[in-house]
């Protein structure tokens, strides 16, 4: 889990500039488009060029422009790119030599990408992030933290008999658990009705996993009965525990 906020890779980190960044993907934007019409070219010298455009029919154009444009120019690019920059070793320093940040520049959208991933995880431990995904949403993420934690997670949706969001279960241990996305403190009806929903489920344990908190009458509720209450804070400061 990271806990501190990731810093985002800057273009001086790898001896590059903005205005070199723009030079170098206005560069590749050039090749690209030289690389988009060689399909073109090819099919002409292929199946000849008319010696009449007008006997070129619309259709024809249309159909021919959209093979080129959009299969054949992105799939010969992706290509051509990976032979230049990594299937010959001997051309490489060619490319590197026209191209003398390319490889800086190859370097920051790899630590771009990296930034990006750890970023996504961080917002995770965050609790307004929590705090503003959908009921549905929530009750994924919910899964997936267990699924993390070693459970097979089963999402019930919509089909959840009692309000029961998922089902998670380890071994023999199953647990059927409600997902609460509410802001408002959760009272003591929905504890009672997922209470009474355990025996249809045939599970030895009920959790209640909620964005806010519990009221009193809540956890009042729950002593002495095989219901946890979780809060997401529980979860992301690690006071809870799956066990």
């Amino acid at each position: 889990m990271i806990n501190e906020k990731p810093r985002e890779p800057l273009p001086k980190d790898f001896g590059l500039t903005d205005a070199g960044i723009k030079k170098l993907e206005k560069t590749s934007g050039w090749i690209r488009g030289f690389v988009a019409m060689l399909p073109g070219v090819l099919l002409l010298f292929k199946f000849g060029a008319p010696s009449d455009p007008s006997d070129l029919t619309l259709g024809t154009t249309l159909i021919l422009g959209f093979i080129i444009v959009f299969v054949l120019s992105p799939l010969a690019y992706t290509i051509v790119e990976q032979i230049i920059v990594r299937w010959w070793p001997i051309v490489t320093p060619f490319w590197l030599f026209w191209h003398p940040d390319y490889s800086k520049y190859k370097q920051y959208q790899l630590a771009q990408k990296r930034y990006k991933n750890d970023y996504d995880e961080w917002l995770k431990t965050q609790l307004s992030w929590w705090q503003r995904l959908s009921g549905q949403r929530f009750e994924q993420e919910i899964g997936a933290v267990f699924e993390k934690r070693g459970y097979q997670v089963y999402l019930q949706g919509k089909s959840g008999d009692g309000g029961v969001d998922l089902i998670i279960s380890k071994g023999s241990q199953r647990i059927i658990v409600q997902c609460k996305a509410h802001k408002n403190p959760i009272g003591p009806h929905v504890v009672r009705d997922l209470y009474g929903a355990l025996t249809h489920n045939k599970a030895r344990k009920a959790w209640i996993v909620s964005v806010s908190r519990f009221t009193k009458g809540s956890w009042e509720f729950a002593v002495n009965k095989p219901i946890r209450l979780i809060t997401i804070e529980d979860i992301l400061t690690e006071r809870f525990i799956v066990s």
